[in-house]
């Protein structure tokens, strides 16, 4: 028994002796480090304080909610509602990490049917921004208020509040340089809480919801059916070509709206799809949509659609993500596939589709044979063309069967291009049949005379001397003794009005042509909003427009590039393209404007054009300061030299 306690002693002195080799590495954060962490993924931007605010808004039972924001959000986010209320321990409780009121055990988290129940979205705030909590409790005869700032020590006292609760966020990541910088434009943030704001009023069409950017009203909305709401929320140009969806079955739900493929928007704005109620993020459905929709738009294209999904909360897992925006599906395949069958059966209700059985068509080869004096032949049954042993290629050339390069058929020029018959005879030069003793013109692709050096640029008209063909309606295909080049035309046409409309913008306002009858639209908060802020560009543009109280616009003239009849898509297609483009950091704003116009402006890839356009497009793309890449950084012209296509043929 001694020596045991002998032992002891020396391995307690032992301990001592080397403590201090026996520090640990691991450390507990603190709370404020921690909460900062938690930020980081909770709070990314305003538009995320924002969804998380009104979130917890709708959650206490609110059916008015009012959202103020002030430099996007940046300096100020006030939201305000008449929910439930706190009273001053619950309030005291709802800044700690962990703390939430939907979740009280694990069955719990197998059936949310709440927004909010992670129980981190005030705490992160408070650690990133200054936090100010107004709040009272119907039945109580006074509220309370709460301060709290990031590392301090939170304040509350007694107040006279109005019922339901009101939050009140100022300089957010003021405390954090590093994340602040990393915020972007003005406009930029604010589409992103407009965007948000738009998709809580389309899943709560029976709740109110007022948006102020600053003291400007963006929208009122007041509790209505959801085909009101969504006409009040996205505009009605967009509503009036709506085609309605419905199914359902024991498990699901799939109901809401799809746009008309001829609204097909070039970004994604128009498309809001909500499960149970909660704005969602599903590349399946996202695909089953678009795959749906393949062969009735373009691929630059998007759909516009307000699908909602209802479904037993026990399939779905909305805990991915720590912003609640991604869920993933028990069964990911049977969600798929009940979706293409509802999109399916809306587009052939709308003679959008065929509905047909693959039993009412059977394949015929197109070509029969016979026997004839010099043998074996094979002839079309459309078209009659004849195929024999002498020649593989057909006696008689039908468009729908053989597609190749060919010049302007609709003009008096011809290409000298020699034959068996005439092979050797002297005709016409190339310069001479294009560009010889005549006049610019270019009826579809209005032009307008460059600065620059036109000398150098006479030389190397000069030095193309080339046949300019056509090939697949697309390119032009200049031929020279020596090589081929390809020309994109409309990115050609892109690079051409995007240099025009920058010229315009900086300070040379073009032409505008007049409309006989104004026209007057409808646009969505955001997108009125986003039209004011780019209005004198598009004035330069040469556009004449007038905002209206109701976010509505008249327009009155319209830039010459554009064909009359034309205002209002283009309008909306030029809106778009500049929100589209708010993500790239490297163009300046007169650039996205004038990329946007371009894009919206320049002929279709499919449109055929004369020989005389097709000489003046050339030529004004030509005297462009690059006429090699279009803005998007989009190959324009390829050449193909001699040699080059000797090495392919080796």
């Amino acid at each position: 028994m001694p020596g045991c306690l002998f032992l002891k002693f020396i391995l307690i002195f032992a301990a001592m002796k080397n403590d201090k080799h026996s520090e640990t590495t691991i450390n507990i954060l603190p709370d404020f480090i921690a909460n900062q962490i938690a930020a980081g993924e909770v709070v990314q931007r305003p538009q995320s304080v924002v969804k998380e605010l009104v979130e917890n808004a709708i959650d206490a039972g609110a059916d008015t909610i009012a959202v103020i924001i002030r430099q996007a959000g940046k300096q100020l986010i006030h939201v305000v509602d008449n929910g439930s209320g706190m009273n001053d321990k619950d309030l005291l409780l709802s800044t700690k990490r962990h703390a939430t009121s939907k979740i009280k055990t694990q069955n719990d988290l197998e059936e949310i049917l709440t927004y909010g129940f992670r129980g981190e979205a005030l705490a992160s705030i408070s650690s990133v921004a200054s936090l100010e909590i107004r709040t009272k409790r119907n039945d109580d005869e006074l509220g309370w208020k709460l301060t709290a700032e990031p590392n301090r020590e939170q304040n509350i006292e007694p107040a006279a509040n109005e019922t339901g609760t009101q939050v009140f966020v100022k300089n957010l990541f003021y405390n954090v340089p590093a994340r602040r910088k990393f915020l972007k434009s003005n406009l930029t943030e604010f589409r992103h809480i407009s965007d948000t704001m738009t998709k809580f009023a389309l899943s709560n069409p029976d709740k109110r919801f007022t948006f102020y950017d600053g003291d400007t009203l963006i929208f009122d909305l007041f509790p209505s059916t959801p085909e009101q709401r969504i006409r009040d929320a996205i505009g009605p140009e967009t509503t009036d070509s709506l085609i309605k969806l419905g199914f359902e079955n024991k498990s699901m739900k799939i109901y809401g709206y799809l746009g008309n493929p001829v609204i097909a928007k070039n970004n994604r704005s128009g498309q809001f799809l909500f499960m149970n109620g909660r704005s969602i993020i599903s590349r399946s459905l996202s695909h089953a949509i678009y795959k749906t929709l393949e062969k009735l738009i373009d691929k630059d294209r998007h759909p516009v659609y307000i699908i909602n999904i209802d479904i037993d909360p026990k399939r779905v897992d909305v805990n991915v993500h720590p912003q609640k925006n991604e869920v993933k599906f028990d069964d990911e395949q049977y969600i798929y596939n009940c979706l293409t069958e509802t999109l399916n059966k809306a587009l052939q209700a709308e003679n959008l589709t065929p509905d047909f059985s693959l039993a009412e068509f059977s394949a015929k080869a197109p070509f029969f044979t016979e026997e004839s004096a010099k043998g074996r032949i094979a002839i079309n049954r459309e078209t009659g063309e004849i195929i024999d042993n002498e020649n593989e290629m057909p006696r008689a050339v039908s468009s729908s069967s053989f597609t190749s390069p060919r010049p302007y058929e609709n003009d008096s020029y011809r290409s000298p291009i020699p034959d068996r018959d005439n092979f050797g005879r002297k005709e016409q030069s190339a310069y001479d049949a294009i560009f010889g003793g005549k006049k610019d013109s270019f009826d579809e692709i209005p032009h307008t005379p460059t600065t620059g050096n036109r000398h150098e640029i006479d030389i190397e008209i000069k030095q193309l001397k080339a046949d300019i063909w056509q090939l697949r309606s697309r390119y032009l295909l200049l031929l020279k003794p020596d090589s081929i080049t390809l020309v994109d035309k409309r990115a050609a046409h892109i690079r051409i009005l995007y240099e025009r409309s920058l010229k315009n913008i900086e300070g040379n306002p073009t032409s505008s042509q007049e409309l006989l009858f104004p026209e007057r639209i409808t646009l969505s908060p955001v997108k009125f909003t986003i039209l004011n802020e780019i209005l004198t560009e598009l004035n330069s543009i040469g556009f004449f427009i007038d905002l209206k109280n109701d976010n509505s616009v008249e327009i009155s003239a319209i830039p010459s590039d554009l064909n009359s009849g034309a205002a209002e898509k283009a309008l909306g297609d030029i809106i778009d393209s500049f929100e589209k483009m708010q993500g790239n950091a490297n163009s300046s704003r007169k650039e996205k404007i004038a990329e946007s116009f371009a894009v919206r402006s320049a002929i279709r890839d499919d449109k055929i054009l004369g020989e005389k356009e097709a000489e003046s497009l050339i030529k004004e793309l030509l005297q462009c300061s690059n006429p090699y890449r279009a803005p998007n950084g989009r190959r324009i012209m390829m050449e193909l030299q001699g040699a080059e296509i000797d090495k392919i043929f080796k």
